[in-house]
């Protein structure tokens, strides 16, 4: 496969991380094919807690930019590095294709109240002002979901400022460069909101479903990788 140009990059932009896991470890190798530089982007570490700032985020993606600002970047988002991608894309004319994949525009409440709680409200000021009712069924739900055990207090705080800061940064969705999948099963973005949140751009009939799991989409979802890979190949290879 030749390439259109000796400038192109692949910027790969992770969600918000367990760990140090990788979003795109299965989809990597098929990117190879196309002989460009792939980059991982890590816009936070979360072993490393003088990373884990919203402003940090922001900075780090204006370095990773300002090193690729002789590039073309095709550019492919998971979860909130979605929003990212999305985001880039309204800055920087340089961003020749975005694939925004569960972009977390909004998110399920349930997911993030055990952190939540702890960080923007006292208990009783939130069961105050959802009621007792309500806060209790809440408080459940979070206790049962064993994936907020997993992330660290500082860092839900931060991702859930740094997203609340892009969406109100992102004044417009190119469709022409862009491609959005959602999931209408997924356990964290909630699709619907999401669905009508991008619709505001008059750009929801150009959404793609790929109905998995939003934490095992890109191991289990070949057809979802294989459509990426497509795409990538239509707009940068098939012209």
């Amino acid at each position: 496969m030749n390439k259109k140009k000796d400038n192109r990059v692949i910027l790969l932009i992770h969600g918000f991380k367990r760990g140090n896991e990788n979003d795109f470890e299965y989809l990597e190798d098929p990117l190879m094919k196309f002989n460009l530089p792939i980059i991982n982007f890590e816009y936070y570490d979360n072993y490393d807690k003088k990373t884990l700032n919203w402003k940090l985020f922001f900075k780090k993606i204006s370095k990773q930019m300002e090193e690729l600002k002789d590039n073309e970047i095709i550019v492919v988002g998971y979860s909130i590095g979605a929003i990212i991608a999305i985001y880039l894309e309204n800055y920087y004319p340089n961003i020749i294709q975005v694939i925004s994949i569960y972009p977390a525009f909004k998110i399920y409440l349930f997911d993030w109240l055990k952190r939540l709680k702890d960080l923007y409200f006292k208990r009783k000021r939130l069961k105050k002002k959802i009621g007792k009712e309500r806060f209790n069924k809440l408080n459940e739900a979070a206790k049962k979901n064993k994936i907020v055990e997993k992330y660290p207090v500082k860092i839900t705080r931060n991702i859930n400022i740094f997203r609340s800061k892009l969406r109100k940064k992102i004044k417009n969705i190119n469709i022409n460069k862009t491609t959005l999948i959602l999931s209408e099963i997924d356990e964290i973005v909630h699709y619907k909101k999401t669905y009508k949140y991008i619709n505001k751009f008059n750009i929801s009939e150009k959404i793609i479903f790929f109905n998995l799991s939003h934490y095992s989409a890109m191991k289990d979802g070949q057809n979802l990788r294989n459509f990426i890979i497509s795409e990538i190949k239509r707009f940068n290879f098939d012209k």
